[in-house]
Parts: structure tokens; C-alpha cells; sequence
């Protein structure tokens, strides 16, 4: 899914699906009220900083390392978000 993304988008570079149905392939299990995006980034060079779109509803930023962990989930944020590797 990461590689299929990256063929079209840029590293770092928010992208939105908007509303989402069944089908659409890059939503596990989608909500058909939920406007999904995606950015895709390596904190293998160093630390990455993510600065979030402005957006007038409730929205969280959720972030998974390659294995599929969640070690953050972040609502609402007003400042820009810095991920680094715990080493």
C-alpha cells in the first residue's frame, strides 16, 4: 500500500481520500462519515517533522510504524508533530 501511494505522491505530503466506500482499497475498514488521509514518510535518515493541514472538524492524527503498531494517536493538533526513533 505504501510503494502503490508513493508511485503518485510525495514523501511528507498529506493526501485525502475524502468520504471512502468498501471498495476503496487504501482503508482497512472504512467509515463512510470519515474524510481519510494519508502521509507516508522514513524516519531512517532522522527525525521527521509532520505539519498537519488546518481542518474545521475534529480530526486525529493516528501513527503506525511498519509493523502495524500505533504508538501515538493525536487529536486535533495545533502545532507541528516531531517523530523520531526511540534510539
Amino acid at each position: 500500500m505504501m510503494q502503490a501511494w508513493l508511485d503518485h505522491n510525495s514523501a511528507g505530503t498529506f493526501s485525502f481520500t475524502g468520504l471512502v466506500d468498501p471498495s476503496d482499497t487504501t482503508v482497512v475498514t472504512p467509515q463512510a462519515t470519515v474524510d481519510y488521509g494519508y502521509n507516508w514518510f522514513s524516519l531512517s535518515e532522522g527525525p521527521v517533522v509532520l505539519h498537519t493541514p488546518r481542518y474545521e472538524r475534529f480530526f486525529s492524527v493516528s501513527i503506525f510504524d511498519v509493523l502495524h503498531n500505533v504508538p501515538a494517536v493525536i487529536v486535533n493538533p495545533g502545532k507541528p508533530i516531531v517523530l523520531m526513533r526511540p534510539d
